[in-house]
């Protein structure tokens, strides 16, 4: 005689009404969540639709009609006068070679305070540290403000423009120019 090895029987967890109800409930939550993320992405793309005059008035949230619709007119403007390729990939250039930069000197300023027990390592721990309690915004504020106060004198300048909150450099096109 053969002896039959019966296999356990798996069980299905069993759902009840409150955790259905506390699904639901949350399905409903983050589904808001979701489209009040996404809204403001949407009406920037339906602004981009739209002509100037029709954004900056008290239209701005309404959908594109056929008087304030101008298709993808906004979109070729931006490449081809305003030079937006070339930006772009200035911001890409930046970009890359400073995530790049930043990996390779993190890394090895982490292998030296990880690896070398001395004064100087503790002192870059702390620093580390220190960096992470303190706000960025507070680091950002006070740098900009030692920045702007020897370039004051720059004011002058066509392409620089000094403000409370740093230097910007602004492009000036030909039609101010003048």
């Amino acid at each position: 005689m053969e002896k039959t090895i019966k296999k356990p029987v798996e069980e299905k967890p069993t759902v009840g009404k409150a955790d259905r109800r506390i699904n639901v409930i949350l399905s409903v939550v983050l589904g808001v969540l979701c489209v009040a993320w996404i809204y403001p992405i949407v009406m920037i793309f339906f602004n981009s639709l739209k002509t100037e005059r029709a954004i900056t008035t008290s239209r701005a949230f309404e959908l594109p009609t056929a008087g304030t619709f101008v298709g993808l007119k906004n979109y070729i403007y931006g490449i081809q006068e305003m030079d937006f390729l070339s930006s772009f990939w200035y911001s890409l250039v930046i970009t890359v070679s400073s995530v790049v930069l930043i990996l390779l000197c993190c890394s090895m300023c982490a292998w030296f305070i990880t690896r070398v027990n001395g004064k100087l390592s503790k002192l870059m721990y702390g620093l580390c540290m220190f960096s992470m309690v303190v706000p960025f915004q507070m680091v950002m504020f006070t740098l900009a403000k030692t920045i702007e106060q020897p370039l004051q004198h720059l004011h002058h300048l066509p392409r620089l423009r000094c403000r409370s909150s740093g230097v910007h450099v602004h492009r000036l096109y030909e039609e101010h120019a003048g």
